[in-house]
């Protein structure tokens, strides 16, 4: 857990309506995530009590878990908007284009799977 709270450099919160529809943009050389999905009767510490879906990037080890809140009721569409995310979309005010920038601009980020001298770097954007 510790290990996790080091890694955590960033945690992005967006207090926008979840089914509002935002002008996103492709983040240039985006890096593939592995993805997994989480149905949650509470979301994870970053994301925020009442958020109905949130994704958290960990760029260092190349991961991307999108969590949507077990009470959603629009769970596909808020899945859709969290996959997005993963795939390196990003809408304003553009935090998960910040943080990649941050983290490719720290270190090297062309190790893989894991880095070990603490370059990860984790991104939690929630709805």
């Amino acid at each position: 857990m510790e290990q996790f709270m080091n890694m955590l450099v960033m945690a992005l919160l967006s207090g926008s309506p979840a089914h509002t529809a935002k002008p996103a943009t492709h983040i240039d050389n985006w890096p593939a995530l592995k993805v997994t999905e989480h149905i949650v009767a509470a979301m994870p510490s970053g994301c925020g009590a009442n958020a109905t879906g949130c994704t958290v990037v960990n760029f260092g080890e190349r991961t991307c878990d999108i969590y949507v809140a077990w009470r959603e009721p629009l769970k596909a569409a808020t899945r859709e908007r969290e996959l997005r995310r993963c795939r390196g979309y990003d809408d304003p005010p553009f935090r998960l284009k910040t943080a990649y920038v941050q983290w490719l601009s720290a270190g090297s980020p062309c190790k893989l799977p894991k880095e070990p001298d603490g370059r990860s770097m984790i991104a939690a954007v929630t709805d």
